[in-house]
C-alpha cells in the first residue's frame, strides 16, 4: 500500500528523472499542490497500489 508521503516522494523522483526543474520554492510548492490534488481525487485507488504501480502511474501524469 502506498501512503501520501510515499506517493509524493515518488512524484519528485519521477520528475527528477524527467528533467523537471523548479525555480525556487514556489515552483516546488505548485508541484506538491498538483500531486496533492491528484491524490485526493484518486486516493482510494492509489492507496491499494504497490510502489511500482504508483511510480508507473506517475510516469504517465508527471510532465517535464
Amino acid at each position: 500500500m502506498v501512503s501520501y508521503q510515499v506517493f509524493t516522494s515518488l512524484a519528485f523522483e519521477v520528475a527528477n528523472r524527467k528533467g523537471v526543474t523548479y525555480d525556487g520554492i514556489a515552483d516546488g510548492g505548485d508541484f506538491i499542490q498538483q500531486i496533492a490534488a491528484y491524490w485526493q481525487e484518486n486516493k482510494a485507488e492509489l492507496k491499494q497500489m504497490t510502489e511500482l504501480q504508483a511510480e508507473r502511474r506517475l510516469q504517465e501524469i508527471v510532465e517535464p
